[in-house]
C-alpha cells in the first residue's frame, strides 16, 4: 500500500464503472466464502483454484450477461433485468428536462452518444424524459462503440426507428445515427472540439481515451 502500483494488465484489473460495483462485490463474497474452505476453490468447483482463476471466471460470466446471445438478437440478461424493473434501477429527476431545455434555450446544442443499441436506448430514455425524449436532443447516436468512437470509429449509418434495424439510408423523419466517430458528431453539430462539453460515466472509455484521442 505504501508503494506506487504500476499498471500491469497481467496482475491488475481496474474496477471503473458502476457495473463493476456488483462484480467487485461478487468477487469479494466468493473469496470470503472460500477462505473458510480447507482448500481455496473446493466449495466452488470441487478442486483447489487460484485467485486469478476465480477472477477470470467471474469476468467471463460478467461478460456473458452483458452480451447479446449470438445471432438471436435477444437483449443481454443485465439489460433485460433493468428494462423489467426501470423504477428500481433508474432515478427520475425533474431537473433533467429543465436542464436540457435551458441549454437549448440559451443557444447550446445537446447530443446523446451511447454504445447501446436503439431498442435499449429508447426504453431507457423514455423512462425519465417521456416518449418525446428525442426533442431534448439535437443529435442522437447509438452503437457508438466507445472508445473506438474517439479514434477511427465505424461507418456512419442510420437506424430505422420503427424496426430498430441499422440501414444505410435514412428511412423516416426521425434521424437516429448508428456508429460513426467523434469528428462526425462535431461536424453534424457545427462545433469544434473545444466547444464541446462531454459527460460520460466510464472512466476509461469516456474520459481517458477521449482526452488522449480528441485533441
Amino acid at each position: 500500500p505504501s508503494k506506487i502500483q504500476r499498471m500491469d494488465k497481467e496482475k491488475v484489473f481496474i474496477f471503473e464503472t458502476l457495473y463493476n460495483v456488483a462484480e467487485a462485490y461478487l468477487v469479494a463474497a466468493l473469496i470470503d466464502q472460500e477462505e473458510k474452505s480447507p482448500k481455496f476453490g473446493l466449495g466452488l468447483v470441487g478442486r483447489e483454484m487460484t485467485f486469478r482463476e476465480l477472477m477470470e471466471d467471474v469476468r467471463r460470466a460478467w461478460d456473458a450477461i452483458l452480451s447479446s446471445s449470438s445471432g438471436t438478437g435477444e437483449m443481454p440478461l443485465m439489460k433485460k433485468a433493468v428494462v423489467e424493473n426501470l423504477a428500481r434501477f433508474i432515478k427520475k429527476d425533474d431537473r433533467l428536462p429543465q436542464m436540457l431545455q435551458r441549454i437549448k434555450k440559451n443557444g447550446g446544442k445537446t447530443f446523446l452518444v451511447t454504445n447501446s443499441d436503439w431498442r435499449y436506448a429508447n426504453i431507457i430514455m423514455t423512462f425519465p424524459l417521456g416518449t418525446s425524449w428525442m426533442t431534448f436532443f439535437d443529435l442522437v447516436l447509438v452503437d457508438a462503440k466507445k472508445p473506438l468512437f474517439f479514434s477511427t470509429g465505424t461507418d456512419l449509418k442510420f437506424v430505422d426507428t420503427r424496426t430498430g434495424s441499422v440501414v444505410d439510408t435514412q428511412k423516416d423523419d426521425v434521424v437516429v445515427y448508428s456508429g460513426g466517430d467523434h469528428s462526425t458528431v462535431t461536424r453534424l453539430l457545427g462545433a469544434r472540439g473545444p466547444d464541446v462539453i462531454y459527460c460520460g460515466d466510464h472512466l476509461f472509455g469516456d474520459v481517458v481515451r477521449c482526452r488522449k484521442l480528441c485533441k
